[in-house]
């Protein structure tokens, strides 16, 4: 074998090695990209909503949810400041196809003129649409729980049959 032999056999020998190691990172990758395309999604709203930049934060909203953020933050002023925001949890299913995830944050914040930090537990409820990752609805926890309660119950009703308030007499005039 001639050393032009050798090394064209090393050539071809690397790319096979390399079209084999990008084959099998391709199918893994996916779910993997996608969280990391979510983690990015929060870290930019965060980023945004620390510095109080909402109209920027915004962009990352489903338009049904934007005008309800951006007229709530407009409510508040330059009298609201996030001190910290942290993703505790992210819960939503491992598969490709996961197009929801519930996102627990940590919120500190005051409001002027009271100095006093607060925490507060929030549910950020993501959607992945064509475009990214959206939000589409941010909440206190105790709240996003008794939604979630009502709506297991709503679930337990039309199982069962069961109409809440069916018997009972009708409200007086």
């Amino acid at each position: 074998m001639t050393l032009t032999n050798r090394h064209e056999w090393l050539h071809i020998l690397a790319i096979l090695i390399a079209c084999m190691t990008l084959g099998a990172c391709a199918g893994p990758q996916a779910v993997g990209e996608d969280k990391m395309d979510l983690d990015q999604s929060l870290k930019t709203f965060h980023k945004n909503l620390r510095w109080s930049r909402y109209e920027i934060a915004s962009e990352q909203l489903t338009p049904s949810y934007k005008q309800r953020f951006l007229g709530r933050y407009e409510e508040m002023g330059e009298d609201m400041h996030f001190v910290h925001l942290e993703v505790l949890k992210i819960d939503r299913d491992d598969d490709v196809e996961a197009t929801v995830a519930n996102v627990e944050v940590l919120q500190k914040w005051y409001r002027e003129p009271d100095m006093t930090v607060k925490n507060d537990k929030i549910i950020e409820i993501w959607r992945r649409e064509s475009s990214g990752w959206q939000l589409s609805d941010r909440v206190e926890k105790t709240e996003w729980r008794e939604r979630e309660r009502a709506k297991k119950d709503a679930k337990i009703d039309a199982e069962t049959g069961d109409d809440e308030g069916a018997d009972a007499p009708p409200p007086a005039e």
